[in-house]
């Protein structure tokens, strides 16, 4: 598990599946109208293929962190987990019938949504994806109170205009006779298509009593009158005729109230479309101004990403702690500005890092060790460190809060920072380095009294010596130094 993770979960990896997702993206964009069946077959070959990829990466993500962390580390798995079911229900059909699929189209449409996952990488659609998330939210309350309005409407719709006379604007398609076809209305008119023929044809006095049946009858003058049925006649200028026919076969398809009909269509573009919708756009525009504004803070998710994978170096395990030993390292390996890799003086840099952070040293329950740091409390006190200023005081309780529920339990508080283990550490090794020094020390002595014999320096004077060879007089050296006293 542990060589298929190295390979899997790289960042050379997730550029070649980027790679692939470009390819798929570019073959899907070659299916025409009219295209020959040979050009069918080798459409359907090449999205096999790419499933066959995809399919590859899953399982292969699965064995490096298991399923159950698959789906819950990262939602982009989820979404490719969706993506690749769609993938492999749209192969079996592209192969295993020949039967028209009314649904296979959107299944291959589905495929094109990959391409979301380009997002990780790419700055600007980062932005956009992530104001769409962030103003879900916010966009499903106003949602909510947008179609409350709309069925309010619609409603008193049917009421007042469910049965006034079709015409060219309003018609069978778009009416109040219906809910359904009241509600479509509705949402057709947040666009603003032609929202004010509809209101003018929801004002209609003229021709709009409807002759069910057909009629014949004498006016007072002696005249004869024939309407047949399905005609529309005027309450006006039609009144004589009117007033002969009895009320059942009248059907009257005039506007209530011209005047009524303003001030309802008026008010619903004022609150729906003026009011609502420009709501919904006023929170986008101020959450990509705040998604832009946290991609241009020092630490951004690429730098999250670089102290993951680092940390994941140091702590195989996974078990959430390095020994503060590894500190150094850790910060030897993050580029700027969470560590100081690439930049000169890197002891001296690590050095103050490590003195300027509150990293609380603590012992892992489960081991007993001593002196490690936690994966969270670390990350916080270097992007602490970059913000250059504090926190107040309620925002850190608040974030402090949150570190402590995904911490382990202490029995005692710790009681001493990465700082203060790392400065006892630094002077219990100069304390040793003096003493193996000090312990070295006579057989440095040694060395220069040989370099001095070399040479032909009888430091002692004694004219015996001066007739032995080098290698014997060496030896006396040795034997008188390291005798004891």
């Amino acid at each position: 598990r542990a060589a298929v993770f190295d390979i899997i979960m790289t960042e050379a990896a997730e550029y070649a599946m980027f790679a692939v997702i470009m390819c798929n993206a570019v073959v899907l964009m070659m299916v025409h109208y009219g295209q020959s069946h040979r050009w069918d077959v080798a459409i359907s070959a090449a999205n096999a293929c790419f499933t066959g990829i995809f399919i590859i990466e899953m399982v292969l993500k699965w064995i490096a962190v298991g399923i159950p962390t698959y789906f819950t580390a990262d939602k982009w798995n989820v979404f490719d987990f969706f993506i690749v079911c769609i993938s492999i229900i749209g192969v079996g059909c592209d192969f295993g019938t020949t039967a028209t699929v009314t649904v296979l189209p959107l299944l291959r449409m589905l495929r094109v949504v990959r391409v979301v996952k380009l997002a990780r990488r790419a700055r600007n659609l980062r932005i956009m994806v992530s104001t769409l998330v962030w103003s879900a939210p916010a966009i499903f309350n106003i949602g909510s109170v947008l179609f409350l309005v709309m069925f309010i409407y619609a409603i008193a719709g049917m009421t007042l205009f469910g049965n006034v006379k079709l015409q060219a604007n309003l018609d069978q398609h778009a009416n109040f006779q219906t809910f359904p076809s009241a509600m479509l209305m509705m949402f057709r008119m947040l666009t603003g298509e032609n929202w004010n023929a509809i209101m003018w044809d929801c004002m209609i006095k003229t021709d709009c009593i409807y002759i069910t049946e057909d009629f014949t009858g004498t006016l007072p003058d002696g005249d004869t009158v024939s309407v047949q049925g399905g005609h529309y006649l005027d309450s006006k200028t039609d009144a004589a005729v009117l007033g002969l026919m009895p009320k059942s076969i009248k059907d009257d398809q005039c506007s209530p109230a011209p005047a009524l009909a303003v001030i309802y269509f008026l008010t619903y573009m004022l609150i729906a479309t003026y009011l609502l919708v420009n709501m919904v756009v006023g929170i986008i525009i101020d959450n990509i101004q705040n998604i832009t504004y946290q991609e241009d803070l020092p630490v951004t998710h690429p730098h999250l990403e670089r102290f993951v994978t680092v940390w994941e170096e140091l702590d195989p395990h996974a078990t959430g702690f390095i020994h503060i030993n590894h500190l150094g390292i850790l910060l030897e390996e993050l580029p700027p500005p969470l560590g100081v890799k690439g930049l000169d003086n890197v002891r001296i840099r690590i050095q103050d890092t490590i003195m300027n952070c509150d990293i609380p040293s603590r012992t892992v329950k489960t081991t007993g060790r001593v002196h490690y740091i936690h994966f969270l409390e670390t990350l916080h006190a270097l992007a602490g460190r970059v913000a250059g200023t504090d926190l107040p005081l309620e925002e850190e309780y608040r974030i402090h809060a949150k570190l402590l529920r995904r911490l382990p339990k202490d029995e005692e508080p710790p009681k001493y920072t990465a700082a203060h283990v790392h400065s006892a550490i630094q002077v219990a090794c100069a304390i040793r380095a003096f003493m193996h020094r000090k312990r070295l020390a006579p057989l440095w002595h040694i060395e220069q009294l040989k370099s001095q014999v070399g040479v032909g320096a009888g430091i002692y004077g004694i004219s015996g010596l001066e007739k032995q060879s080098k290698e014997e007089a060496r030896a006396q050296l040795e034997r008188e130094l390291l005798a004891p006293k």
